[in-house]
């Protein structure tokens, strides 16, 4: 078997709920990896690997799933016009008058909204008049977290809202050029690897390194709330009544997030083009 260190399994189990599983063959452990992804995010992500080649030696693996309802369900489902890139497009809507924080300016309109048993808040971002891809590549971390902050810090308030209902899927995304970018390198170079905290390097014939990675995410929103799940595959081989309610009409391409009101993590992100 692959000699992966005991040490670092036993960390792994301690500090992160880690479970460890054997395979004996690559398409084994593709098809229980998908099972266990499955699994853990009720089925909202059924697959996270294709396949596997024969010189993979171990794949980590893990999860995230988000499940909730509205703190102020929407009333109803209806049809209007989402003013897609391509142009006007018909789309169903939930609409209802809801308790939420709203903060605009000429540039954006912002929203949050809250779930029962849940500090997160659904945020959604949309720039008025500037293409979204334009927007978001233009927005710095500070600036963003500067909405978020102006945005949580509001009194809700009620809201006639109409918000694209939605079921979000990246697919599986192999993201190994996107961490070199960020800077993440010597893992994925086979003469610069250093994975001897979790290998017995004196048992390998060869050096291990990562090869790729692979996450996906999805995230579904409906009357009643929000579902969301993300997981991600590493794998590493070897060398070889009240006053009026505001209305506020989410009708462009948006951003959305859930955040920790918090500390403002973002726990997931996506973007709405075309309903």
């Amino acid at each position: 078997g692959v000699p992966v260190r005991s040490s670092y399994v036993d960390i792994l189990a301690k500090y992160y709920l880690a479970e460890y599983h054997s395979f004996t063959s690559p398409s084994e452990a593709a098809r229980r990896i998908n099972s266990w992804v499955s699994e853990k995010t009720s089925k909202l992500i059924d697959r996270i690997v294709e396949s596997l080649d024969p010189l993979t030696v171990t794949v980590l693996v893990n999860t995230v799933y988000f499940k909730a309802n509205w703190t102020t369900p929407f009333e109803s489902v209806v049809r209007d016009v989402f003013n897609s890139p391509e142009g006007p497009v018909e789309a169903e809507y939930l609409s209802g008058t809801v308790y939420a924080k709203v903060y605009e300016s000429e540039v954006f309109t912002a929203v949050a909204l809250s779930y029962v048993g849940a500090d997160a808040r659904f945020v959604v971002l949309m720039p008025k008049e500037q293409p979204l891809r334009e927007y978001v590549s233009g927005l710095s971390e500070k600036e963003l977290l500067g909405i978020l902050a102006g945005l949580l810090s509001r009194d809700d308030e009620r809201v006639k809202l109409l918000l694209p209902r939605f079921d979000v899927d990246s697919g599986i995304l192999e993201v190994s050029q996107l961490l070199k970018s960020m800077g993440i390198r010597r893992v994925f170079d086979p003469g610069q690897a250093n994975l001897s905290e979790m290998f017995d390097y004196s048992r390998l014939s060869e050096r291990p390194y990562v090869s790729g990675v692979f996450h996906r995410a999805r995230v579904k929103v409906d009357l009643y709330g929000t579902e969301a799940a993300a997981a991600t595959a590493v794998v590493i081989r070897l060398t070889a009544v009240p006053a009026p309610a505001k209305m506020v009409r989410i009708d462009r391409p948006f951003a959305f997030f859930l955040v920790d009101p918090e500390t403002k993590a973002v726990l997931f992100a996506g973007s709405l083009v075309r309903p």
